[in-house]
């Protein structure tokens, strides 16, 4: 949809390709081969269709912002692809449904991209527009059965991971995260997630480059993915598709 999005923009411009670089071709890679995906954090829903496009299997989708969540729903609906479930709440830690405050950032748009939660994120120094309840859903319940789990919650990711650390390990799903160059506690939380569930890491560049950079998990940080111009990695117990 022609929607006021940072997102909208760079792909009218430039492309799929133009909004993350190899990451939507990777997602929709993953999703080709898994049978259960969840996505944390929907936005307006590129990532949403292109994966959904490729999927084999169930998808659910869960975007706390509701100007965000509708124009997700629409863009769905544009490539009937009316069995994706979409949740209009947030992924919190925990093992209880309930409401939590959410900090939506002055971008200037009617669809932001930095919203986050107030509480147990590593972010800083973004601005206010407005705060808002929404609804808060247990990870732990969200990620049950997953093969596929992809995160970009604006610094929560280290909360939710740990919390579900237990099904991680048992389970090894596949996972696509954003992990920002301030977030150490993820970055600590994946290195050692790897080495423990035998995970390799790899790092996918936004631009520069369309290859995927393989880190030793021992020596991932947060650092590491802004110094392969890139905030998103993939874990997983085997190659990357493509």
């Amino acid at each position: 949809a022609a929607s006021d999005s940072m997102v909208m923009d760079a792909v009218y411009w430039f492309g799929i390709r133009g909004y993350e670089g190899t990451v939507p071709r990777t997602w929709a890679a993953l999703c080709e081969r898994s049978l259960d995906i969840l996505e944390v954090g929907g936005n307006v829903g590129l990532f949403t269709v292109v994966g959904a496009h490729a999927a084999r299997g169930s998808y659910t989708v869960v975007e706390p912002v509701p100007g965000n969540a509708a124009v997700l729903r629409g863009n769905l609906a544009r490539n009937a692809m009316l069995s994706v479930e979409v949740l209009e709440a947030a992924a919190i830690p925990g093992d209880q449904p309930r409401d939590v405050t959410l900090n939506v950032p002055d971008e200037g748009r009617d669809t932001p991209v930095g919203a986050h939660l107030l509480d147990g994120v590593e972010v800083s120094g973004r601005s206010t527009q407005s705060q808002i309840t929404v609804p808060g859903l247990p990870m732990r319940t969200l990620a049950e059965g997953r093969d596929l789990i992809k995160i970009d919650a604006e610094g929560i990711e280290a909360a939710l991971l740990g919390d579900i650390r237990t099904q991680l390990v048992a389970r090894r799903p596949t996972l696509l995260i954003e992990v920002l160059p301030e977030a150490v506690q993820l970055g600590q939380m994946l290195s050692a997630l790897a080495v423990e569930a035998g995970y390799a890491i790899h790092v996918l560049p936004e631009y520069g480059s369309d290859r995927t950079v393989e880190v030793p998990p021992a020596s991932f940080t947060s650092a590491v993915p802004k110094a392969h111009n890139s905030k998103d990695v993939v874990l997983s117990v085997g190659p990357l598709p493509g």
